[in-house]
C-alpha cells in the first residue's frame, strides 16, 4: 500500500500521469488550500475562486503528462 503523503511533488505527479486518483487527491490535500486562498484574493469572490480551484485541478488531471521535472517545481 502506497503512503502518498510520504511522497515527494515530483513522485506524486508521476503517478497522476499513471491516472492514479489517490495521488491527485494527495496533492488537492496538499495545495488545494493555498490555490484557493490565492484564487480568492485574486477574485476576490467565493464562486469564481471556487471555479478556479477545481479548473487548476483538473488541469493537473488532464495534462499531467505534459509536466517537465527539469522546468520546475509542480508547487508552481
Amino acid at each position: 500500500m502506497i503512503d502518498y503523503q510520504d511522497l515527494d511533488d515530483h513522485q506524486l505527479m508521476h503517478r497522476v500521469t499513471l491516472e492514479d486518483k489517490a495521488a491527485l487527491e494527495a496533492i488537492y490535500t496538499r495545495y488545494g488550500s493555498s490555490v484557493y486562498s490565492l484564487a480568492m484574493y485574486m477574485l476576490n469572490q467565493e464562486a469564481l475562486a471556487e471555479e478556479a480551484t477545481q479548473d487548476i485541478f483538473l488541469n493537473i488531471w488532464l495534462k499531467a503528462s505534459s509536466y517537465r521535472t527539469d522546468r520546475g517545481e509542480p508547487r508552481a
